[in-house]
């Protein structure tokens, strides 16, 4: 597990910073020039990458990349099949994510010793990506309404993880 999230980390690195502020800075840098189409489809871009990605750190950056894009161009240009989709996307989001940590913890209550203190620790390093993203959608949903009830599905699924006490398992674990 451990050398895959080496190599894993070099990957968020990258694309953490290049998506998420280059795309916000180019649309600020052409708004005037951006007709809704061009606006669309950038949007449904960001929509289509957040749908599909599985990897916490990348995903992380599509959504701070979209958060950042609709402050920039105000969220009264966001198509109404774009706001659908994205709060689509983002339940099922959650909801891949909270099945993963599911399993994750189903994996390290069954380790012990030593190869459990390094599961762990690779376990621990992937949710702290997974609370990056976690936090983006977040604030993704409060931008829409400061109390949608995927927040409350959000901080269930922070409850999944090892560091967040779901390390022990339980059948009965909240699901968003």
């Amino acid at each position: 597990m451990r050398n895959s999230i080496k190599g894993s980390n070099i990957r968020v690195m990258l694309t953490k910073c290049l998506p998420s502020r280059l795309i916000p800075m180019l649309v600020a840098c052409g708004k005037s020039v951006l007709t809704p189409s061009i606006v669309n489809t950038i949007f449904n871009q960001l929509l289509e990458a957040i749908s599909v990605e599985t990897e916490a750190g990348y995903l992380s950056s599509l959504y701070k990349s979209f958060n950042d894009t609709l402050l920039v161009l105000g969220s009264e240009l966001l198509s109404a099949d774009i706001a659908e989709g994205v709060m689509k996307a983002t339940q099922d989001q959650l909801s891949n994510m909270a099945q993963r940590r599911k399993k994750r913890a189903e994996h390290m209550h069954m380790q012990h010793g030593a190869a459990a203190e390094e599961d762990r620790e690779d376990v621990m390093l992937l949710e702290e990506l997974e609370e990056f993203a976690l936090e983006e959608m977040a604030r993704l949903l409060q931008m829409f309404d400061r109390n949608h009830p995927l927040l409350g599905a959000i901080g269930r699924i922070k409850d999944l993880g090892v560091s967040g006490g779901g390390y022990a398992y339980s059948e009965d674990a909240p699901t968003p």
